[in-house]
C-alpha cells in the first residue's frame, strides 16, 4: 500500500456496511470447472486488466478534479507527486461480485456467448471470514494493534460496494481527506522521535491509497445496474506469489469452500444451458453440495 509509516486508515478502508447476506460471481464453464475442483481458490486479477479499460483512469481523474476544485492548495502541493507514488505502487488486484445473482447484462458480460457459464451465489459471512484470515490476520504482517483487533472480531474487511453516483463519491472523498487531514496535523504536534519528513510521506501516502481505493471503486453510472462488489487485494499485504493466466496476472484471494460458502449455482441462459445443468451436478456431487442449490437462469435469452 504505497509507503511506509502511514497511519491507521482502517476507519475508511475497512468501514462496515451493509452487505447483501449473498454476492454472485459471474464466470465461463471452464473458470466454473476450474473453482469446483478440491482445493480451488479465487484469484483477484491487475486492475490494468479489467474489462472497461477506461474505469481505472475514471475514479483517478474524478479524484484529481475533487482534490483541486474543494483543496486547490493540497492539490498545488501533492497532486504531481500522489500520481508519481501511485505509479511506483500500483499494485492493485480485484475481485468482482454482484448483488444479482440472474442478470442479462452480466450473462452477457461475463460468460462465454457460446459455451455459456454460472454465477455463483457465495454466503458473505463465510467470504468475510476467508478475505480476513487469508489475506490479512495469516499473512505475517505487522499490523497495528488497533487493527489487529479488528481482524481478530471477524469483522468485515474491505469488501466495497461499488460507487455510481457522483455525489456519492464525492461524499465519500470529503470524509476520508478530511479525516487523513486531521490526522496528519494532530500527528504534527507530536512529542516523539517522528520526523516532519517521516509524517509528510506518511501523508503523501494516505492520498495515495485514497486516490486508488477511489480508482477501484468508482465507475461511470452506465455501470450501476450491475450493483457490483469488489474485494480489493494490495500485493503488498499478501505473501502469495504473483501468477499469470488467461493472459492476465493475478494473486490469490481466497480459498474457496465449497460446502460452507456456495449458497447457489445459477446456469447462464445461452450455450447448452441442459448440458452445464448436468455438469453443475456432477461437479457438486464430488463436492458433497446438494443438487437443490442448482437452478437455471429465468431468462429466455440463448445467445
Amino acid at each position: 500500500m504505497g509507503s511506509d509509516n502511514r497511519f491507521d486508515l482502517s476507519s475508511i478502508f475497512f468501514e462496515e456496511k451493509n452487505i447483501p447476506s449473498v454476492l454472485y460471481h459471474y464466470t465461463s464453464m471452464t473458470t466454473f470447472i476450474e473453482l469446483m475442483k478440491e482445493k480451488a481458490c479465487f484469484y483477484s486479477t491487475h486492475f490494468s486488466f479489467l474489462n472497461d479499460e477506461l474505469e481505472i483512469a475514471y475514479g483517478e481523474k474524478f479524484f484529481d478534479s475533487f482534490l483541486k476544485r474543494n483543496y486547490p492548495v493540497l492539490s498545488s502541493e501533492y497532486d504531481q507527486e500522489i500520481k508519481q507514488e501511485q505509479d511506483n505502487n500500483s499494485a492493485w488486484f480485484i475481485t468482482s461480485f454482484s448483488e444479482v445473482g440472474d442478470d442479462l447484462g452480466q450473462w452477457r458480460a461475463y460468460t462465454d456467448r457460446i459455451d455459456g457459464g454460472v454465477s455463483i451465489g457465495i454466503k458473505t459471512k463465510e467470504l468475510l471470514q476467508k478475505i480476513s484470515y487469508d489475506i490479512f490476520y495469516e499473512s505475517g504482517i505487522e499490523l497495528s494493534e488497533k487493527m489487529a483487533n479488528f481482524f481478530r472480531e471477524q469483522k468485515p474487511v474491505n469488501i466495497l460496494k461499488c460507487m455510481y453516483q457522483q455525489d456519492e463519491i464525492q461524499h465519500f472523498l470529503q470524509h476520508a481527506i478530511d479525516w487523513i487531514d486531521h490526522d496528519y496535523k494532530v500527528n504534527r504536534c507530536r512529542q516523539d522521535s517522528v520526523t516532519k519528513k517521516t509524517l509528510r510521506n506518511a501523508y503523501l501516502g494516505n492520498l495515495c491509497d485514497l486516490r486508488s481505493l477511489t480508482a477501484s471503486f468508482a465507475k461511470n453510472s452506465s455501470f450501476s445496474q450491475e450493483k457490483e462488489w469488489r474485494i480489493v487485494v494490495w500485493k503488498d499485504f499478501v505473501k502469495e506469489h504473483l501468477v499469470t493466466f488467461g493472459g492476465k496476472p493475478r494473486l490469490k484471494a481466497f480459498d474457496f469452500d465449497h460446502k460452507n460458502m456456495i449458497d447457489s449455482i445459477t446456469i447462464s441462459p445461452h450455450g447448452n444451458q441442459k448440458k452445464n445443468y448436468m455438469l453443475a451436478k456432477i461437479l457438486c456431487a464430488e463436492r458433497h453440495l446438494s443438487s437443490t442449490i442448482i437452478k437455471k437462469s429465468q431468462s429466455s435469452y440463448i445467445g
